[in-house]
């Protein structure tokens, strides 16, 4: 009977470290599980704000080709009038 008492107590010893050591793998999987999640939120917004970027170069860049245009007409409109006379 000992040793039957014995090997009840070895297996509910192993039970428990077994237990413990899922307990022990499931945190460290919901650990990994929310750092993904983190990450896949920090790479989201991070991607929002580089369209936003892009949105603000791009139109950086199209009033940048308007202005170029403006001073171009403005160029040729004083050298006509200098051409005419009037400056």
């Amino acid at each position: 009977m000992t040793s039957e008492v014995a090997i009840a107590a070895s297996i509910s010893s192993d039970m428990r470290q077994a237990a413990k050591q899922a307990a022990s793998g499931a945190g460290e999987l919901a650990g990994m599980d929310l750092r993904n999640q983190w990450e896949s939120r920090a790479a989201d917004q991070a991607q929002r704000i580089l369209q936003s970027r892009e949105q603000e170069m791009s139109a950086l860049s199209q009033a940048a080709v308007a202005t170029a245009r403006l001073a171009e007409q403005a160029t040729r409109s004083l050298l006509a009038l200098q051409q005419a006379g009037k400056l």
